[in-house]
């Protein structure tokens, strides 16, 4: 009846209620954040993906690869402000937490290309993920992070080994080697090793691996993608994946 009002949906089961609060808290300690600090962001692009269910669900593949990207920015931005032992060791929370509450951290994003390959959906995103809502937001979760001392003035160059694997494609090899000396800090690269579909280059970098890492996954590249397989102090692991069968609009 018109006038009847269910009692019943003005409570929230206790996980409902939690979820609330947990919001609110975030909302209410962005806050306490210098007004400067508020509009520090960083945009990163990111590849996402989804998997086609047994009704080939292209929407629902789509969302879930939008969502996947989304989520994988916020955490590059987290491993950013963090050390990577401490942000290895919290993963499962990190994980977990990004994915609920991750629309609080990206303040816009853009598709720049998409693609469907087998029972994947694959999406290439450009997120801009506010920095200040990451850092506070791990704090109110109380995921204790320690802020990376600024390295502004304490960077020296190191030697870093990077193994690409997926260089059976030579043209592709020669590609990734030619956009890699336009990188900034990079100031020498070596080729030690060369065998059918893996290769080791050793280059000087003003950074870290890391670091590298970190620009490598930011550069876009037009016919291949690199995915970091492995980060340790003065090596990369990573594979050239080619692109292939765009989705025509």
């Amino acid at each position: 009846m018109k006038g009847n009002i269910n009692i019943k949906a003005f409570f929230l089961s206790s996980k409902q209620l939690f979820t609330l609060l947990l919001l609110l808290l975030l909302v209410f300690s962005y806050n306490t954040v210098p007004a400067e600090e508020n509009f520090k962001t960083t945009t990163v692009k990111v590849i996402g993906t989804g998997l086609f269910d047994d009704d080939n669900n292209m929407a629902k593949a789509r969302g879930e690869a939008v969502a996947d990207g989304l989520v994988t920015a916020v955490e590059l931005v987290a491993v950013d402000i963090m050390p990577i032992s401490s942000f290895a060791e919290n993963y499962p929370a990190l994980n977990k937490f990004f994915n609920t509450y991750v629309d609080q951290f990206i303040n816009g994003y853009k598709v720049l290309t998409e693609l469907r390959f087998k029972n994947e959906y694959r999406i290439i995103i450009q997120a801009t993920v506010s920095i200040a809502r990451v850092k506070q937001g791990l704090e109110t979760a109380g995921i204790i992070y320690l802020p990376l001392i600024e390295e502004n003035n304490l960077k020296v160059p190191e030697e870093i080994k990077i193994t690409v694997n997926g260089t059976s494609n030579l043209v592709r090899f020669v590609l990734f080697r030619k956009e890699l000396q336009k990188f900034d800090g990079l100031s020498a690269l070596q080729l030690e090793q060369m065998e059918f579909d893996k290769a080791v280059i050793a280059v000087t970098f003003t950074g870290d691996a890391k670091a590298l890492a970190h620009a490598l996954i930011s550069k876009t590249f037009d016919s291949f993608s690199v995915n970091i397989i492995e980060i340790s102090e003065h090596c990369l692991n990573v594979n050239l994946a080619h692109v292939r069968n765009l989705i025509p609009e």
